[in-house]
C-alpha cells in the first residue's frame, strides 16, 4: 500500500492504515507495509508532484537520494515536516506491526526480539501512536 500522495490528506492517510488493519483482520497471515509514494520521472503522478511543489534532483547524484523513505527530507515537496515525519513514522510501525513480517528476518536473535516487540508495534499502529522511531532502528538492524 502506498500512502502521501501528492494531495492526500493525514485523513485519508488514516484510512489507508484502517484498511490495512481491516484487511489483517480478515487475513492473520497477510503483511501490509505502507509505503510512501516516491515521484519517479516520466510516471502521470511526477508531473503532478510538481504541480504540487517537487523540486526534482537536477544532478544523477540527487537522484541517489529518492528513495522510498526519508527522501522527503532532501527535496522541497508537498508535505509539511511534522506530516513527512508523521508518514516516515507510519511506514517503519507498518513494518514491523504485522507477524508475517517475521518470516524477513534471518537473525535469530532478532527473531525473538521481534517476537517480543511485534504486539507492540501494532498496537502502536492500530492506535496510531506513532511518537519516537522504535520500529525504525529495528529497520536499520535487519536491513
Amino acid at each position: 500500500m502506498i500512502i502521501g500522495f501528492p494531495g492526500e490528506k493525514i485523513s485519508e492517510v488514516k484510512k489507508t492504515v484502517n484498511l490495512a488493519l481491516r484487511l489483517y483482520e480478515k487475513n492473520k497471515n497477510a503483511w501490509f507495509p505502507l509505503n510512501i509514494f516516491t515521484p519517479f520521472p516520466e510516471t502521470k503522478m511526477f508531473q503532478k508532484s510538481i504541480e504540487y511543489g517537487f523540486n526534482p534532483p537536477a544532478h544523477l547524484e540527487g537522484w541517489a537520494k529518492l528513495e522510498s523513505t526519508g527522501w522527503g527530507r532532501y527535496f522541497n515537496h508537498w508535505l509539511s515536516l511534522k506530516e513527512n515525519k508523521l508518514l516516515e513514522s507510519i511506514n517503519c510501525t507498518s513494518y514491523a506491526a504485522f507477524p508475517a513480517a517475521f518470516q524477513r528476518i534471518s537473525n535469530k536473535i532478532l527473531k525473538i526480539a521481534f517476537q517480543f516487540y511485534q504486539p507492540f508495534a501494532y498496537l502502536r499502529f492500530k492506535h496510531m501512536f506513532y511518537f519516537m522511531h522504535f520500529e525504525k532502528i529495528f529497520l536499520q538492524i535487519t536491513d
